[in-house]
């Protein structure tokens, strides 16, 4: 909802996700396989600017991106590991 308020009609935008290679990584897949969505995983990387402990990665598969973002957003592209072998690119659309 948040990406839908922020642009325009027809917007394309390219963004990216930990998708299934990062749950493979982290030893999550089934996790992941049976939830869609993994936002549980603490990362230390804004330690200092945020309290500690707020930060986390968020892995989510790409059935629940295409499901949950396809709502308001043409998928137009989704490319799996295309970012060092780990994130995945999503191409999307405002509808």
């Amino acid at each position: 909802a948040e990406l839908y308020r922020l642009t325009a009609p027809g917007a394309v935008m390219a963004l990216t996700v930990h998708g299934d290679a990062a749950a493979e990584r982290h030893g999550l897949a089934g996790q992941l396989s049976e939830e869609g969505i993994i936002d549980e995983i603490q990362d230390p990387t804004l330690d200092g600017i945020a309290p500690a402990g707020y930060y986390r990665a968020t892995i989510q598969s790409r059935s629940y991106t295409e499901r949950h973002w396809g709502t308001n957003f043409e998928i137009l592209d989704y490319r799996a590991r295309a970012i060092v072998d780990y994130q995945d690119l999503v191409i999307l659309r405002r509808r």
